[in-house]
């Protein structure tokens, strides 16, 4: 192959990638788009705050431990309509999670969106989740474990900043009460640096030891 042919081909290969771009689903471009970080306001002292279970259900004495951490933190919980369900490994069906998700970040007295448990189950909402409504409804959501499906999908789709912390259900420690409270109310002085919870240092077993893989802010 000459010159010639070899500039010929290229050309041939820059316009076909070209004609791919172009015609390309503008809709599929803006998927890939990081969108804008949206952060939710702080709470406060008697916020109301939405207890959700869009995961796996409780036992009625553990749903009312939940009730009581976040009334122990200075919050009022509203319990979701199908929150308490209890249906196979799941707190309800998927559409009953769903709508708990729904109606939580759109009702304006909410404040905050806090998961009972995690469990099994998040994965499945996620095809139907109306991420234009949490987008235009921004506010706390928190959870771990199963929820970090929930988590991972707001943050991609809408840029929403959510709090992977501790659910309703969680032993709310002294360290654990204070890293939230700092977190969800501002009421630290930023740069905030969470530390290894005393009760963990205290352990051998090294993964409750945690090691800075790459550092940053």
């Amino acid at each position: 192959m000459d010159r010639r042919e070899i500039l010929k081909a290229a050309g041939a290969i820059a316009f076909a990638a070209g004609t791919m771009s172009a015609g390309r689903d503008p809709q599929d471009r803006s998927r890939r788009t990081k969108p804008r970080m949206i952060k939710p306001k702080a709470l406060k002292q008697g916020d109301q705050v939405a207890i959700i279970a869009p995961a796996s259900g409780v036992a009625p004495e553990s749903f009312d431990r939940a009730l009581a951490n976040l009334e122990a933190l200075g919050f009022k919980p509203k319990a979701s309509e199908h929150a308490r369900g209890r249906k196979s490994f799941l707190s309800g069906t998927d559409a009953e999670r769903l709508a708990d998700i729904h109606t939580a970040f759109a009702d304006k007295d909410v404040k905050a969106v806090w998961c009972v448990r995690g469990g099994g189950g998040c994965p499945r909402l996620l095809p139907m989740l109306d991420l234009d409504l949490i987008r235009k409804n921004p506010k706390v959501f928190i959870g771990f474990s199963d929820i970090t499906a929930l988590h991972v999908a707001i943050s991609q789709r809408t840029g929403l900043v959510t709090f992977h912390g501790p659910v309703g259900t969680s032993q709310y420690t002294d360290y654990t009460r204070g890293r939230v409270m700092e977190i969800l109310t501002g009421s630290a002085t930023p740069p905030i640096v969470v530390k290894p919870s005393p009760e963990n240092l205290k352990r051998e077993a090294a993964l409750f030891h945690p090691t800075t893989i790459k550092s940053g802010r």
